[in-house]
């Protein structure tokens, strides 16, 4: 028995001649709406048993739109691997990004072990010109400005040493970038781009850098920190505000490393898919360490949660560089 329906009359107009497919679209419209009022007198009445009219519009309701659904979330698995496939190569970058060192003085040294700092850095503008992290140069001892010093710079395996300045910093918050000018432009070298627009959340990026030694890595933008309102005890609680927050791992994805943007990468470049920087890296994130046989083990993040920093790209368009 079918209580609390109503009759409900339609009327249909084709804006051409109706052929056979038209009419059974038509049909299968009309079936699946009147199942639909039986579907909302169950919904609305809740009954525990379902008459054989309810139960034959629930089923068809589950065929008319499971294909659909599925057929959507084909589309959407293919869109997802469609961008992956579309991301630049990182390794196609390795002629604009670079390691490098800088020495301390004899009288700069802030302990006996240790001679200079390393990180990643890339070719902007010119040949001549390289920016990396801030922080490379401001960790004490400070970095001069403008005095020319010796620097390695390392591209793929091959270690140069050049001379190279401190042009500028540019200050941002939470973090601004160091911009290096060598005296001859770098040989065998390409420059980046920056990229004009803010990334969206989620957005498929990619990083090429230098650890021990070259390193590439893929993942996604996450998001841009907050104010640090969080338990002492959380990932983030370090993390400053405005700093962008990236889920970075090792493309060949050996081990699922998720440590591939780890010390000497600070400066490495976030680029987009087409292969513009949208961000400089600056740190890694972890939740909390281990401690065995003497050795500190530290715990990266899990999966699903950002497990690197970054400084935003947008500060540098106001620096304008001399060809």
């Amino acid at each position: 028995m079918l209580a609390g329906l109503r009759a409900v009359g339609v009327r249909i107009v084709f804006d051409r001649s109706a052929g056979e497919e038209d009419h059974g679209t038509t049909l299968s419209s009309l079936a699946s709406a009147s199942c639909m009022l039986l579907l909302d007198r169950i919904t609305r009445f809740r009954s525990a048993l379902l008459t054989r009219p309810e139960q034959a519009c629930a089923g068809l309701v589950a065929h008319l739109t499971a294909g659909p659904m599925i057929l959507v979330f084909m589309m959407v698995i293919a869109q997802s691997a469609r961008a992956e496939d579309a991301c630049i190569d990182p390794s196609t970058l390795a002629a604009t990004t670079v390691s490098i060192t800088r020495y301390f003085s004899a009288d700069e040294k802030p302990r006996p072990s240790l001679d200079g700092y390393r990180a990643t850095a890339w070719f902007y503008g010119s040949t001549r010109y390289l920016v990396s992290i801030a922080h490379f140069v401001d960790d004490a001892p400070v970095l001069p400005r403008g005095e020319w010093r010796k620097v390695d710079v390392r591209q793929r395996d091959i270690t140069v040493q050049v001379s190279a300045r401190l042009l500028a910093v540019v200050r941002a918050l939470p973090e601004g970038f160091a911009i290096f000018e060598l005296r001859e432009p770098f040989p065998n070298a390409q420059t980046l781009k920056l990229r004009e627009k803010p990334l969206s959340r989620n957005e498929p990026v990619r990083s090429i850098a230098y650890l021990d030694g070259l390193r590439f890595a893929k993942g996604r933008f996450a998001e841009i920190a907050g104010s640090n309102d969080m338990p002492l005890d959380h990932p983030f609680a370090k993390v400053r505000p405005g700093s962008g927050l990236f889920e970075m791992w090792d493309i060949e994805e050996r081990n699922n490393d998720r440590y591939v943007l780890d010390h000497g990468a600070s400066g490495a470049p976030i680029v987009d898919c087409e292969g513009n920087v949208a961000a400089v890296a600056s740190s890694i994130v972890t939740q909390g360490s281990l401690y065995f046989a003497g050795r500190e083990i530290r715990l990266t993040t899990p999966w699903g949660m950002a497990n690197n920093t970054a400084a935003l790209i947008q500060p540098l368009f106001a620096i304008t560089l001399t060809q």
